[in-house]
């Protein structure tokens, strides 16, 4: 296989990367401790970060989903 590679003055665009499953469970955990609201936008969805979000609302965390045009969200209160 060849490939060309042509140089450009420019490049633009928008680059998503997929979530991580690690750090989502990290984040949910850091959320749930600190005070007042947080907000952890694009979550993972996987079986480790659903198992989290049990866990912490079983220890009194506030956890709400919520969706826009952007995507999924989740809005946490220790």
């Amino acid at each position: 296989m060849k490939a060309h590679v042509h140089f450009s003055e420019r490049l633009s665009g928008l680059l998503t990367p997929p979530s991580s499953k690690n750090y989502t469970t990290r984040y949910l955990l850091v959320a749930a401790l600190a005070e007042g609201e947080s907000v952890v936008r694009f979550p993972a969805v996987s079986e480790d970060a659903e198992a989290m979000v049990r866990c912490l609302r079983g220890y009194g965390a506030r956890i709400e989903e919520e969706r826009d045009e952007e995507g999924r969200h989740l809005r946490i209160g220790g």
